[in-house]
């Protein structure tokens, strides 16, 4: 009798798993199905999932550790109703669209909120400046190369814009190291 480890493995895979998985946590937020939390800000709410705030932010990953509750109700003070809407449409699809002139003010939440993918955004963008910085010491030189090749590819990026007459939008993404 051949024991359990002489057999062969096969990998079974689910070629489109994330976009998959992406498009069902969009899904469950739109239905608002199994929600398990609650935000509030200028007395307004919404329903999300505690396992994606948690996944994408450290602050609500702690927040809601500390406070072990079937249905939290977490009140944000200081946080725009839109900003949250907006950050919680990139946590659930992984991309959002934010006004130009909405852009410093909605990193400087996402940074308090500690989003991942939006809190490490560099601290001068668009000629604004953040007053807390970058988190830590000084951005190592593979960030630092990182934001320069961003800033090159921005310019070239409104100068073509401008030239050709056609209006733009500016999208920042995060790459892991």
């Amino acid at each position: 009798m051949a024991m359990a480890d002489d057999q062969q493995q096969f990998c079974l895979r689910w070629n489109d798993f994330q976009s998959n998985m992406v498009n069902s946590f969009k899904h469950l937020r739109d239905e608002k199905s199994f929600t398990d939390v609650t935000l509030a800000c200028e007395g307004q709410t919404c329903k999300a999932h505690k396992m994606v705030l948690s996944a994408c932010s450290p602050y609500f990953k702690s927040l809601l550790e500390e406070n072990p509750s079937k249905h939290p109700i977490i009140i944000l003070k200081d946080v725009p109703f839109a900003h949250l809407q907006a950050i919680l449409e990139f946590m659930y699809a992984g991309e959002v669209n934010v006004a130009q002139d909405q852009l410093p003010a909605f990193l400087k939440t996402a940074e308090r909120l500690k989003v991942k993918g939006l809190a490490e955004v560099p601290p001068v963008i668009l000629g604004v400046t953040f007053s807390n910085g970058l988190p830590g010491a000084e951005p190592n030189s593979l960030l630092k190369w990182r934001w320069e090749r961003f800033v090159l590819f921005l310019f070239f990026f409104i100068f073509f814009s401008v030239i050709l007459g056609t209006s733009f939008s500016v999208v920042i993404w995060s790459t892991s190291m």
